[in-house]
């Protein structure tokens, strides 16, 4: 019995809300909670504006509030002199819905998509150009074609091998220059050892190409 008064309730705050105008946002100001039934209608009507109604206008549906209120009312009275729509209809419909919200998900996918490859042919065509323009550079060595690098200042240690513990501070920028870590900003330099999988392989042996202290 209390469950159906709180629905009740709620019917009877959407009619509220359907009647005083959804454009007029001022015209349901002195409508307020009078006791904690009131407060769960408000609540619950909200509830399905925010994640279900509002969701059919962002996707551009033109929602009539009227018959939102309506059916609301009619589900819950089960009105055989109201049958607008019969259960099987409305299943239809909802099904329709659902399909259409697939589609537009599977829609947004494909655009993701697309925007993903797009982003990843420029910043392969970008890359291709830094490492020809910069191979030509002073002092820069080529371990690699995407594998370049410079020893600013030679170190007057050994060069590390497979089993040597090692530490080295990184700095690591992207191409547009945009720093992504920086180890001095970290506490300190990483500790690890050559050999045991620990960074990556690449790296490790560049850093096995310099003396111990060089920069």
């Amino acid at each position: 019995m209390k469950l159906k008064t709180l629905l009740l309730l709620l019917v009877t705050s959407t009619l509220l809300f359907a009647c005083n105008q959804a454009n007029n946002p001022t015209s349901n100001k002195n409508i307020t909670p009078k006791n904690f039934a009131d407060s769960i209608s408000y609540a619950y009507g909200y509830t399905i504006g925010m994640n279900i109604i509002k969701n059919l206008i962002d996707d551009s549906i033109d929602v009539n509030f009227d018959l939102i209120a309506l059916g609301i009312k009619n589900s819950i009275l089960e009105d055989p002199e109201f049958p607008m729509m019969s259960k099987d209809v409305v299943d239809s419909i909802m099904m329709q819905l659902q399909m259409m919200e697939m589609e537009k998900q599977e829609q947004k996918r494909a655009e993701r998509q697309l925007q993903f490859e797009d982003l990843e042919k420029n910043s392969a065509a970008d890359a291709k150009s830094f490492f020809e323009e910069n191979k030509s550079k002073p002092g820069i060595k080529v371990d690699k074609p995407n594998i370049h690098y410079r020893i600013l200042t030679d170190g007057t240690g050994n060069k590390p091998i497979d089993g040597d513990l090692v530490k080295i501070n990184i700095i690591g920028k992207i191409l547009n220059g945009e720093e992504i870590m920086n180890t001095l900003d970290r506490g300190g330099p990483l500790d690890f050892q050559l050999g045991a999988n620990m960074g990556s392989p690449d790296m490790e042996n560049i850093i096995k190409k310099m003396n111990a202290g060089a920069k």
